[in-house]
């Protein structure tokens, strides 16, 4: 059905429809893009339009595009939106049918039915859920996240120690390999050396007499001893129920569904999209990647091709209310367009982030559901800085209001949100559930503002819930503002053992981020640092809390002279004219420090125009007697961790001159035991000008844009948490 009222266009879709017919409703979300072209080519619609999708499932077997002839302006935008008659669904693959029925349950299909030429996909659903391909060792229920793994064979060693391994080979004697008919097939999934990303490769070779595994390509880092890994996609190992593998060469993909769906009730779909929607605009034709390569020594610009001022004009489509699901790339890919909105929708089971925006302008995720990702929730980019930010724009993206969990679930190095660039806004977001950052943010003036984050850094080590790295003295201006934070976890391996909640930080400026204001934020239950600063200088912390750490509550790094000099050209800025004021700090966890530097020059901190004053501290009791102060601990130690000055007091640190207006003293909380950490009248904070953290206002939102209300806690890691500690087993 078409209507043009007062030059409106309003068209419908629904799964029964037609996209050839002139008359009625369209059949999918393609055809009414390609009736809008024939209209506007026409000249019989100028204005608005909108696109009203009828409850169904509408399967996606080739990408929809949108380029410069879609794209709309301000005044005459393009809404696609669900009728509300039901969940609209858009899945960027098909179902398989008529299995043949082999031996223990295990179905065959035949990919040859569909079709279509060659397919290939990484990726099985059954009834919604993913599946897992055959693997070896098994995948762990009970111990998801610290079962399930062989480790590198070898002396283990600590993975800052250089030279003990390689990137495209290394030692497993499990006499297991040789039985594996296929092995260029097999594919390595590895968290090489820092435990920082994981790669995934196929096998080149495999040597039974020495154990040595060849790569068909590199992985990401050196492969050391006593790293994690498992083997994907093995034949033989096809044994399990939930498990797949795919035949390419001959097309066959076979499939032991869970017991527990009746055979009669299965739904199995694999996908044939790399991307559900692509928007581009005339000024980028080229072949897309899906998180932009960041060149460390550009020191005048931190995005690929982000020197060029480039101009967007057109855009302007919304989705609305849609559920996008099941594709091997992204849900919704934009690539330099403006006004491009995404709101109240559901996206889930992609291959990589549920929603990439490459160098957008005024592009918004909105009100959405973002779950079972195979990358990031949402990876957005946009504006631009000449060299030595000389020039400067602000994209205005916003991501706003989303439900983000379980992101992460193929590639570990990513955030629930991504904010590559300049002028974005990260507010509201309820995030947890992810291997590694809960947002991670580089570049100038974002905001990042009233997100609740738990639960994340579940996989991987040196990494916060909030995390920057901008290497740039230019990079400035970003605001972290009362954002929630709490359980963050961390999974490190330290002299052989792998430990959990471990090397894990609640705010995280790293390597030498600067410029950053961090103001009213609380974080609790972090393994390390609330608040942790890596060489960074300009920066304002203040009027946060920092509580409940195992570990330090504030922690200062700092990088080598000849790092900073061969990083930014500079010596002696590192580290300098930083606020640490009017915040409330500490733990009663008899291991907590209330600071901890690793830092050559400790001594000369006040020279270097660093200020520690008006903070509430507290620590342990256990060596408060007869009226004596908490027991609280300053640890200071050069910049390679050997110690220096191990258990300084209080009394020692003041005497340096520094938190000469600080007080010892119970910050007085609502209900600490509860995680009530609003503040008490009288509170001894509030009389050294601490201002109340309006907590009610962090986290989601009610709003007529939100895709759940009240939203459904998903399970994750709280409610099954990861094994505490695994000793390797390597020679």
């Amino acid at each position: 059905m078409t209507t043009i009222l007062q030059n409106k266009l309003t068209l419908h879709v629904q799964p029964n429809g037609n996209d050839h017919s002139a008359e009625g409703p369209l059949a999918s979300l393609a055809g009414a893009r390609n009736r809008i072209r024939d209209l506007r080519a026409s000249g019989a619609v100028t204005g608005p339009i909108e696109v009203i999708l009828h409850a169904g499932r509408y399967e996606v077997r080739e990408t929809i595009h949108f380029d410069q002839q879609d794209l709309a302006m301000e005044d005459s935008p393009v809404t696609f939106r669900a009728a509300g008659d039901g969940e609209v669904v858009l899945v960027g693959g098909c179902l398989l049918h008529e299995p043949q029925i082999g031996e223990n349950g295990m179905l065959e299909y035949d990919l040859s039915k569909l079709g279509l030429d060659h397919i290939a996909f990484d990726q099985l659903f059954c009834n919604g859920e993913r599946m897992r391909k055959a693997r070896y060792p098994k995948f762990d229920a009970d111990n998801p996240y610290g079962g399930g793994w062989l480790y590198v064979d070898g002396p283990v060693t600590e993975p800052h120690q250089k030279g003990m391994g390689a990137k495209d080979r290394f030692i497993c004697k499990d006499p297991r390999l040789q039985g594996w008919s296929q092995l260029e097939e097999v594919e390595l999934f590895i968290f090489p050396r820092h435990n920082w990303y994981n790669s995934i490769v196929k096998l080149k070779s495999y040597d039974p007499e020495t154990g040595e595994v060849v790569l068909q390509k590199p992985v990401i880092y050196e492969i050391y001893p006593g790293d994690r890994f498992y083997f994907q996609s093995v034949k033989e190992e096809l044994s399990t129920p939930g498990e797949w593998y795919l035949d390419e060469e001959k097309q066959r993909v076979m499939f032991i569904p869970p017991a527990h769906i009746p055979l009669d009730q299965l739904a199995v779909s694999i996908p044939l999209v790399k991307n559900i929607i692509e928007i581009r605009s005339e000024f980028d034709q080229e072949e897309d990647i899906y998180v932009e390569k960041i060149d460390w020594q550009d020191r005048g610009g931190y995005l690929m091709k982000s020197r060029q001022q480039f101009s967007v004009q057109e855009g302007y489509l919304s989705f609305k209310g849609l559920t996008l699901e099941g594709c091997d790339g992204t849900a919704l890919f934009v690539k330099r367009a403006k006004g491009i909105r995404l709101e109240g929708c559901v996206v889930r089971g992609t291959g990589g982030p549920g929603v990439t925006v490459l160098q957008g302008v005024q592009c918004q995720v909105l009100g959405c559901d973002i779950y079972e990702t195979g990358s990031h929730g949402v990876y957005i980019s946009g504006g631009y800085i000449t060299t030595f930010a000389i020039t400067k724009a602000s994209s205005d993206n916003v991501v706003e209001n989303n439900y983000i969990h379980h992101v992460g679930v193929i590639h570990k190095g990513v955030a629930g949100v991504a904010a590559i660039g300049i002028g974005i806004r990260v507010a509201h977001n309820y995030i947890h559930d992810g291997p590694r950052w809960g947002i991670w943010s580089r570049g100038n003036d974002n905001q990042i503002e009233y997100n609740h984050i738990r639960h994340v850094n579940v996989e991987t080590c040196d990494t916060g819930a909030i995390n920057t790295c901008d290497r740039d003295w230019t990079m400035n201006g970003t605001k972290i503002e009362y954002n929630l934070i709490h359980d963050v976890i961390g999974y490190q391996r330290v002299r052989g053992v792998w430990r959990s909640p471990a090397f894990a930080f609640g705010i995280y400026l790293d390597d030498y981020t600067s410029g950053i204001e961090v103001r009213g934020n609380i974080t609790f239950r972090t393994p390390g640092a609330g608040m942790y600063v890596h060489s960074g200088k300009d920066n304002v912390i203040e009027n946060n809390m920092f509580l409940e750490t195992r570990e330090e509550s504030v922690f200062v790094l700092g990088w080598k002279p000849d790092d900073e000099y061969r990083t930014h050209g500079t010596t002696g800025l590192s580290l300098t004219n930083t606020q640490y004021v009017r915040n409330i700090i500490g733990s009663k966890q008899a291991s907590s420090s209330v600071y901890k530097f690793c830092i050559r020059d400790y001594d000369n901190l006040m020279d270097k125009g660093n200020v520690f004053d008006h903070n509430v501290v507290y620590g342990t009791e256990t060596a408060a007697t007869d009226g004596a102060e908490p027991f609280i601990k300053i640890l200071a130690r050069d910049e390679d961790y050997s110690t220096r000055a191990d258990h300084n007091s209080w009394q020692a640190w003041k005497s340096m001159g520094h938190d000469a207006n600080s007080v010892v003293a119970d910050p007085g909380f609502v209900n600490a035991e509860q995680d009530d950490y609003r503040l008490l009248e009288g509170s001894p904070a509030l009389e050294l000008g601490f201002i109340p953290i309006p907590v009610e206002k962090i986290g989601l939102y009610a709003s007529e844009n939100r895709a759940s209300w009240p939203i459904l806690e998903a399970m994750g890691v709280r409610e099954k948490p990861m094994e505490r500690e695994k000793r390797v087993q390597v020679e």
